[in-house]
């Protein structure tokens, strides 16, 4: 048998809800403010360190984002982070690259004035 219901509007389990968030944040109120403030730092942190603007990217390999590559290792390692993330999207990259490429030709016209295959 099921339980009886609790709440008989949603006004009233409404209220319920608010109560019992406002019970426990008044019980872990310090715990919710140090995480809090250790966020805000972080993220303080993390803007003060070269990047001066205020737009924050979630994604770290975004297209505005430019890094100055001074020396070989970062251009390598640049290379080495773009292959994984294209094995991420394609599986198998000759295949890929095969199906591009048939489709560049067969949109290439075969003689003046024709369409290609």
């Amino acid at each position: 048998m099921a339980p009886p219901t609790k709440y008989k509007t949603a006004a009233a389990k409404l209220e319920a809800m608010r109560a019992k968030r406002t019970r426990y944040y008044a019980r872990c109120r310090e715990m919710i403010l140090a995480k809090r403030r250790e966020r805000y730092h972080a993220n303080k942190n993390r803007q003060g360190d070269g990047d001066s603007s205020n737009d924050e990217c979630t994604d770290d390999h975004s297209d505005d984002h430019h890094e100055s590559l001074e020396t070989l290792a970062d251009c390598i390692a640049m290379v080495k982070y773009a292959k994984d993330d294209f094995m991420q999207h394609v599986r198998s990259p000759r295949t890929f690259t095969l199906g591009v490429f048939t489709k560049y030709t067969k949109s290439i016209p075969d003689a003046p004035g024709g369409h290609g295959d």
